[in-house]
Protein backbone atom coordinates (compact mmCIF):
# COMPACT_ATOMS: atom_id res chain seq x y z
CA UNK A 1 0.00 0.00 0.00
CA UNK A 2 1.63 3.28 -0.99
CA UNK A 3 2.59 6.16 0.63
CA UNK A 4 4.37 7.88 -1.71
CA UNK A 5 2.76 11.03 -1.76
CA UNK A 6 3.17 11.76 1.78
CA UNK A 7 4.82 14.80 2.20
CA UNK A 8 8.14 14.70 3.67
CA UNK A 9 9.18 16.62 6.90
CA UNK A 10 5.77 18.70 7.54
CA UNK A 11 4.06 17.54 10.44
CA UNK A 12 0.71 15.94 9.61
CA UNK A 13 -2.44 18.31 10.30
CA UNK A 14 -4.06 15.13 11.73
CA UNK A 15 -2.82 11.58 12.64
CA UNK A 16 -4.86 8.86 13.50
CA UNK A 17 -3.23 5.38 14.89
CA UNK A 18 -5.13 2.19 15.58
CA UNK A 19 -8.46 3.47 15.94
CA UNK A 20 -11.00 1.36 16.45
CA UNK A 21 -15.24 1.66 17.58
CA UNK A 22 -17.10 -1.08 18.90
CA UNK A 23 -20.80 -0.93 19.51
CA UNK A 24 -22.53 -2.52 22.43
CA UNK A 25 -23.55 -5.82 21.27
CA UNK A 26 -20.17 -6.32 19.42
CA UNK A 27 -20.67 -4.40 16.07
CA UNK A 28 -16.57 -3.52 15.45
CA UNK A 29 -17.35 -0.77 12.98
CA UNK A 30 -14.14 0.69 13.20
CA UNK A 31 -10.90 -1.18 12.80
CA UNK A 32 -7.33 -0.58 13.73
CA UNK A 33 -7.43 2.47 11.19
CA UNK A 34 -4.29 4.46 10.77
CA UNK A 35 -3.92 7.33 8.60
CA UNK A 36 -2.35 11.19 8.55
CA UNK A 37 -3.59 14.32 6.58
CA UNK A 38 -0.75 16.80 5.49
CA UNK A 39 -1.43 20.81 6.02
CA UNK A 40 -3.41 21.57 2.84
CA UNK A 41 -3.93 18.30 1.74
CA UNK A 42 -7.64 16.54 0.81
CA UNK A 43 -7.62 13.17 1.96
CA UNK A 44 -10.58 11.08 0.28
CA UNK A 45 -12.09 7.78 2.39
CA UNK A 46 -13.98 5.64 0.26
CA UNK A 47 -16.16 2.70 0.55
CA UNK A 48 -19.50 1.52 0.40
CA UNK A 49 -22.48 1.89 2.98
CA UNK A 50 -21.86 0.53 6.37
CA UNK A 51 -17.77 0.49 5.72
CA UNK A 52 -17.20 2.67 8.53
CA UNK A 53 -17.28 5.93 6.33
CA UNK A 54 -19.04 8.27 8.44
CA UNK A 55 -19.02 6.60 12.11
CA UNK A 56 -14.79 7.20 11.67
CA UNK A 57 -15.80 10.66 10.87
CA UNK A 58 -17.79 10.88 14.36
CA UNK A 59 -15.19 9.58 16.24
CA UNK A 60 -13.01 11.72 14.73
CA UNK A 61 -15.68 15.22 15.51
CA UNK A 62 -16.24 13.85 19.07
CA UNK A 63 -19.45 13.26 18.16
CA UNK A 64 -19.02 9.61 19.24
CA UNK A 65 -16.40 8.10 21.32
CA UNK A 66 -13.93 5.87 20.21
CA UNK A 67 -13.46 2.59 21.53
CA UNK A 68 -9.22 2.46 21.48
CA UNK A 69 -6.83 4.09 19.43
CA UNK A 70 -5.11 7.73 19.63
CA UNK A 71 -5.61 10.54 17.11
CA UNK A 72 -4.31 14.14 17.28
CA UNK A 73 -4.70 17.44 15.70
CA UNK A 74 -1.08 19.45 14.87
CA UNK A 75 -0.12 17.32 17.42
CA UNK A 76 -2.34 18.10 20.30
CA UNK A 77 -4.60 14.85 22.01
CA UNK A 78 -8.19 15.05 19.85
CA UNK A 79 -10.02 12.34 21.24
CA UNK A 80 -11.26 12.34 25.05
CA UNK A 81 -11.64 16.34 25.37
CA UNK A 82 -13.93 17.68 27.66
CA UNK A 83 -15.43 21.15 28.59
CA UNK A 84 -13.69 23.85 27.17
CA UNK A 85 -10.76 21.55 25.09
CA UNK A 86 -13.96 20.27 23.55
CA UNK A 87 -15.23 22.95 22.61
CA UNK A 88 -11.84 24.61 21.30
CA UNK A 89 -11.44 21.18 18.91
CA UNK A 90 -15.17 21.48 17.39
CA UNK A 91 -14.37 24.80 16.21
CA UNK A 92 -10.86 23.69 14.68
CA UNK A 93 -13.01 21.02 13.23
CA UNK A 94 -15.77 21.74 10.83
CA UNK A 95 -17.57 19.30 9.11
CA UNK A 96 -20.25 19.50 6.00
CA UNK A 97 -22.95 16.60 6.54
CA UNK A 98 -24.86 15.20 3.72
CA UNK A 99 -28.23 16.51 3.92
CA UNK A 100 -27.94 20.30 3.74
CA UNK A 101 -31.61 20.51 4.91
CA UNK A 102 -30.69 19.24 8.38
CA UNK A 103 -27.60 22.02 8.74
CA UNK A 104 -30.49 25.10 9.37
CA UNK A 105 -32.68 26.29 11.53
CA UNK A 106 -35.94 26.62 9.39
CA UNK A 107 -37.25 29.41 11.62
CA UNK A 108 -33.56 32.01 10.29
CA UNK A 109 -32.51 33.39 7.64
CA UNK A 110 -29.49 32.37 5.74
CA UNK A 111 -27.70 35.66 7.26
CA UNK A 112 -28.24 34.14 10.63
CA UNK A 113 -27.32 30.84 10.40
CA UNK A 114 -24.23 31.36 8.06
CA UNK A 115 -23.23 34.39 10.65
CA UNK A 116 -23.85 31.94 13.86
CA UNK A 117 -20.41 29.92 14.72
CA UNK A 118 -18.91 33.63 14.24
CA UNK A 119 -21.19 35.31 16.57
CA UNK A 120 -20.92 32.84 19.26
CA UNK A 121 -17.15 33.59 19.52
CA UNK A 122 -17.22 37.11 19.43
CA UNK A 123 -17.61 37.60 15.91
CA UNK A 124 -13.60 38.00 14.49
CA UNK A 125 -13.58 38.55 10.62
CA UNK A 126 -12.05 35.41 8.87
CA UNK A 127 -8.38 36.87 7.69
CA UNK A 128 -9.30 35.93 4.11
CA UNK A 129 -12.21 38.60 3.97
CA UNK A 130 -11.95 42.60 4.32
CA UNK A 131 -12.99 43.18 7.99
CA UNK A 132 -16.36 45.23 8.05
CA UNK A 133 -19.92 44.97 9.69
CA UNK A 134 -21.34 41.47 9.84
CA UNK A 135 -23.88 42.17 6.72
CA UNK A 136 -20.68 42.89 4.71
CA UNK A 137 -18.67 39.62 6.17
CA UNK A 138 -21.59 37.58 5.55
CA UNK A 139 -22.17 38.79 1.72
CA UNK A 140 -18.35 38.42 1.17
CA UNK A 141 -18.74 34.59 2.79
CA UNK A 142 -21.48 33.49 0.38
CA UNK A 143 -19.54 35.42 -2.64
CA UNK A 144 -16.90 33.11 -1.92
CA UNK A 145 -19.09 30.03 -2.50
CA UNK A 146 -20.76 31.82 -6.02
CA UNK A 147 -24.35 32.60 -4.45
CA UNK A 148 -25.83 35.86 -4.83
CA UNK A 149 -26.27 38.22 -1.51
CA UNK A 150 -29.78 38.14 -2.25
CA UNK A 151 -29.93 34.49 0.01
CA UNK A 152 -29.31 35.75 2.63
CA UNK A 153 -32.42 37.39 3.75
CA UNK A 154 -34.36 33.81 2.57
CA UNK A 155 -35.04 31.08 4.71
CA UNK A 156 -33.53 27.45 4.38
CA UNK A 157 -36.90 26.38 2.56
CA UNK A 158 -36.33 29.18 -0.28
CA UNK A 159 -33.11 28.14 -1.64
CA UNK A 160 -32.35 24.54 -3.50
CA UNK A 161 -30.20 21.88 -2.38
CA UNK A 162 -27.48 23.11 -4.18
CA UNK A 163 -27.40 26.69 -2.62
CA UNK A 164 -27.75 25.06 0.75
CA UNK A 165 -24.97 22.73 0.41
CA UNK A 166 -22.86 26.05 -0.40
CA UNK A 167 -24.33 27.77 2.49
CA UNK A 168 -23.57 25.13 4.91
CA UNK A 169 -19.74 25.33 2.82
CA UNK A 170 -19.38 29.10 3.73
CA UNK A 171 -20.22 28.67 7.39
CA UNK A 172 -17.74 25.53 7.95
CA UNK A 173 -15.11 27.96 6.49
CA UNK A 174 -16.10 30.94 8.03
CA UNK A 175 -14.37 30.54 11.53
CA UNK A 176 -10.82 29.17 9.45
CA UNK A 177 -10.65 25.14 11.02
CA UNK A 178 -7.85 23.74 11.22
CA UNK A 179 -9.48 20.56 9.42
CA UNK A 180 -13.09 20.42 7.23
CA UNK A 181 -14.17 17.21 7.05
CA UNK A 182 -16.96 16.52 3.89
CA UNK A 183 -19.66 13.51 5.01
CA UNK A 184 -20.75 12.66 1.43
CA UNK A 185 -21.47 16.48 0.53
CA UNK A 186 -22.52 15.65 -2.68
CA UNK A 187 -24.64 12.53 -2.26
CA UNK A 188 -28.55 14.37 -1.86
CA UNK A 189 -27.73 16.86 -4.60
CA UNK A 190 -28.80 16.58 -8.43
CA UNK A 191 -26.24 15.41 -10.64
CA UNK A 192 -26.33 18.20 -12.39
CA UNK A 193 -25.69 20.12 -9.26
CA UNK A 194 -22.96 17.40 -8.06
CA UNK A 195 -20.02 18.67 -10.11
CA UNK A 196 -20.26 22.35 -9.65
CA UNK A 197 -20.32 22.04 -5.72
CA UNK A 198 -17.11 19.35 -6.10
CA UNK A 199 -15.20 22.05 -8.53
CA UNK A 200 -16.02 25.01 -5.78
CA UNK A 201 -14.53 22.95 -3.52
CA UNK A 202 -11.60 22.20 -5.76
CA UNK A 203 -11.54 25.87 -6.17
CA UNK A 204 -11.04 26.85 -2.07
CA UNK A 205 -8.91 24.50 -1.05
CA UNK A 206 -6.71 26.52 -4.12
CA UNK A 207 -7.72 29.73 -3.03
CA UNK A 208 -7.53 28.84 0.83
CA UNK A 209 -5.51 26.10 1.29
CA UNK A 210 -7.98 24.15 3.11
CA UNK A 211 -6.58 20.74 4.84
CA UNK A 212 -9.60 18.45 4.27
CA UNK A 213 -10.99 14.69 4.42
CA UNK A 214 -13.54 14.02 1.70
CA UNK A 215 -15.58 10.80 2.57
CA UNK A 216 -17.86 9.45 -0.56
CA UNK A 217 -18.76 6.12 -1.55
CA UNK A 218 -18.32 7.28 -4.98
CA UNK A 219 -15.10 6.55 -6.50
CA UNK A 220 -14.94 9.33 -9.07
CA UNK A 221 -15.57 12.07 -6.76
CA UNK A 222 -13.14 10.94 -4.29
CA UNK A 223 -10.42 11.01 -7.10
CA UNK A 224 -11.01 14.46 -8.37
CA UNK A 225 -10.85 16.17 -4.65
CA UNK A 226 -7.92 13.92 -3.15
CA UNK A 227 -4.25 13.85 -3.28
CA UNK A 228 -4.64 10.84 -1.47
CA UNK A 229 -6.91 7.89 -1.03
CA UNK A 230 -8.07 5.27 1.56
CA UNK A 231 -10.83 2.37 0.87
CA UNK A 232 -12.97 0.99 3.58
CA UNK A 233 -14.42 -2.31 3.61
CA UNK A 234 -15.90 -3.67 6.78
CA UNK A 235 -14.31 -0.75 9.13
CA UNK A 236 -10.63 -1.97 7.67
CA UNK A 237 -8.30 -0.10 5.28
CA UNK A 238 -8.34 -2.65 2.86
CA UNK A 239 -6.20 -0.18 0.16
CA UNK A 240 -4.42 3.17 0.32
CA UNK A 241 -3.18 5.01 -2.73
CA UNK A 242 -2.20 9.05 -4.46
CA UNK A 243 -4.30 9.71 -7.55
CA UNK A 244 -1.93 8.55 -10.19
CA UNK A 245 -1.91 5.76 -8.37
CA UNK A 246 -5.46 4.37 -8.61
CA UNK A 247 -5.11 2.48 -11.95
CA UNK A 248 -1.94 0.80 -11.36
CA UNK A 249 -1.08 -3.04 -10.53
CA UNK A 250 -1.44 -4.45 -7.05
CA UNK A 251 -4.50 -2.48 -6.20
CA UNK A 252 -6.88 -4.32 -3.92
CA UNK A 253 -10.06 -6.69 -5.49
CA UNK A 254 -12.90 -4.29 -3.77
CA UNK A 255 -10.95 -0.99 -5.16
CA UNK A 256 -10.65 -3.08 -9.12
CA UNK A 257 -14.92 -3.51 -8.03
CA UNK A 258 -15.09 0.32 -7.31
CA UNK A 259 -13.31 0.77 -10.02
CA UNK A 260 -15.44 -0.93 -12.17
CA UNK A 261 -18.27 0.56 -11.03
CA UNK A 262 -16.76 4.59 -11.23
CA UNK A 263 -15.77 3.17 -14.97
CA UNK A 264 -19.34 1.80 -15.26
Amino acid sequence: MSESVEQVGAPPVLEVEDLHKTYPGGTHAVKGVSFTINKGECLGVVGESGSGKSTLAKCLLTLEPASAGRATLEGEPLLQRRGKGLRDIRRRLQVVFQNPASSFNSRLTMYDSLLEPLRTRGFVSPSFVQPGTQRKVAEQLVDLVRLPVSCLDRKPHELSGGEKQRVAIARAISVEPTLLIFDEPTASLDVSIQARVLNLLQELKEELGLSSMFISHDLSAVQFMSERSIVLRGGEIVDRFGRDELFEDGRDQYTKDLIKLFEG
